[in-house]
Parts: structure tokens; C-alpha cells; sequence
């Protein structure tokens, strides 16, 4: 689980997507991309596809129980607590899919780094990400820098497209 000291740098006012819940389990991945950690949580009532289903759970949901990516945050070493607890039967399944999950969580990434980078928004993208915790991350991500960059080459392009307009006028 996430300690409280996260919580308090991202309070659910500001960051409302971040799921803020006393003892939620959740599943590290520890420098997956940019050498950032994220902690993908566990959770039950899943309403959408956007997740690593646990097919052996019992819990009681009207949704999908498994690692949600949707939700997904970045996380330093500090950040991480003790383990919160899942079923034994749970664990094991997550444990033998690791390697699956792994993929699968890092396509999703790298589709919402695609999605966030481009500059004309597909219409399904919008709805598969629209409640992703994502995009308070961009910083870490890198995609925050690649954005600017973008800005920044685009304004290059209009200085020069200006001085090009300039120097006909001439």
C-alpha cells in the first residue's frame, strides 16, 4: 500500500483521479519507464477493459477485480509501505502473471503516452483515458518535456516563417 505521506502530496482535491483509500493493495513496478517506479492498484467494481482481470478472485463486485492501470501512479521508494493484504489464491495468479501483466501495462503507457503527445485526439482514446491519473505525471513520464519541446520547435517555425515574410516584404 501507499503511505499517507503521497496521499499528502497529491490531496484528492487537486488530483481527484488518484484513488485515496486506507490499506488499497497495490502492484510495483520499479523503474519501468524513465527509471520511474509506479504502483498500480488493486481493486474491485472495474467497469472498464483498462486492467489485468484477476479471474480467481471471490470478492463480490458488479465489475471486474484486478489491477486497475487506469489508475496508476508514480511513486517514489518512500512512498511505498507495508503489503497490504490480497487473497493467497490472488497473489499467486498475479505472481504466475507477471510477465503478462508487465506487457500489458506497458502497452497501455505507451498508449497514453501516444494518446497525450498527439495533436489530434481520437475519439476512443479520449474515452479509454478519460479517467486515467496519468496525466498528473507528464513530468515523469517525459512527456511533459516533449510537449514543450514540440512548442518550442513550433515557435522556431513561426519565427522563421515570419522572418521569411519579412524578408519578401522587403
Amino acid at each position: 500500500m501507499l503511505k499517507q505521506s503521497f496521499f499528502n502530496k497529491y490531496p484528492h482535491y487537486d488530483y481527484e483521479e488518484i484513488l485515496e483509500k486506507e490499506y488499497r493493495p497495490y502492484f510495483i513496478f520499479k523503474d519501468l519507464i524513465n527509471d520511474c517506479t509506479f504502483a498500480v492498484p488493486f481493486r474491485t467494481q472495474i467497469k472498464h477493459n483498462n486492467l489485468f482481470e484477476v479471474k480467481s478472485s471471490t470478492r463480490k463486485s458488479d465489475g471486474k477485480v484486478g489491477l486497475d492501470f487506469s489508475k496508476a501512479v508514480v511513486v517514489q521508494n518512500e512512498d511505498i509501505g507495508r503489503f497490504a493484504g490480497i487473497e493467497n489464491h490472488e497473489y499467486r495468479e498475479i505472481e504466475h502473471s507477471f510477465a503478462h501483466i508487465f506487457l500489458k501495462f506497458n502497452r497501455y503507457l505507451n498508449a497514453y503516452k501516444a494518446f497525450a503527445l498527439s495533436e489530434e485526439k481520437d475519439p476512443r482514446a479520449i474515452n479509454k483515458f478519460r479517467y486515467s491519473s496519468l496525466p498528473y505525471f507528464h513530468n515523469e513520464l517525459g512527456i511533459q518535456q516533449r510537449l514543450n519541446n514540440h512548442v518550442a520547435a513550433d515557435d522556431d517555425l513561426l519565427d522563421l516563417t515570419a522572418e521569411k515574410s519579412v524578408g519578401a516584404a522587403r
